[in-house]
């Protein structure tokens, strides 16, 4: 998460977003801390590195989908890529005219 705060945050808002986003970290990471001990005491275990193994699953496949290769672009650029990635799951709007609209989801492949 480190490296990624700050290339999809816009140099406006990079202070507060990164310091939200690194708050919101951890906070989970305070959960997932606090709750291993009850969950492993009532599931076991097994179950309780398998819920968080789907977790750890859930997220690789929302990073594969959805987060753009940074490379060489500029911060305009990645985030117009965000943007039309999430409106082509419906997780926004449409892009606007100069954004383009991923045409299948095999161009989405990062």
């Amino acid at each position: 998460p480190w490296l990624i705060l700050s290339e999809v945050f816009p140099v406006e808002v990079i202070g507060a977003a990164s310091a939200l986003a690194t708050a919101v970290m951890w906070l989970c990471a305070f959960f997932v801390c606090a709750a291993f001990r009850s969950l492993q005491a009532i599931l076991g275990a097994s179950s309780v590195f398998a819920i968080f193994g789907g977790f750890c699953l859930t997220c690789f496949v929302f990073v594969t989908a959805l987060v753009p290769e940074t490379k060489g672009k500029t911060v305009e650029e990645v985030l117009a890529l965000l943007r039309a990635r999430a409106s082509h799951f419906g997780l926004c709007g449409p892009p606007t005219a100069n954004e383009e609209r991923p045409r299948s989801p095999m161009s989405l492949r990062v």
